[in-house]
């Protein structure tokens, strides 16, 4: 990962307010952790347009939901 001056995690990030969030985010500088639990291809995609934004970012899939250790 290149020298960052932000790092966030944007849950749900893959559509809906969780993806709105996460474009408005996505610019040079800021790395997005794209959390997504079932629609990869769609987390795809919005990390496809953070990048065009001049951001950068990961996927990250795991359920918020899941309260285990």
């Amino acid at each position: 990962m290149a020298s960052m001056d932000k790092i966030i995690l944007i849950t749900g990030a893959s559509r809906g307010i969780g993806r709105t969030v996460a474009l408005r985010l996505a610019r040079p500088g800021t790395f997005l952790y794209v959390n997504f639990n079932r629609n990869e291809t769609a987390a795809r995609e919005t990390l496809t347009i953070i990048r065009e934004l001049g951001g950068d970012g990961e996927l990250c899939r795991f359920d918020v939901a899941d309260h285990r250790p």
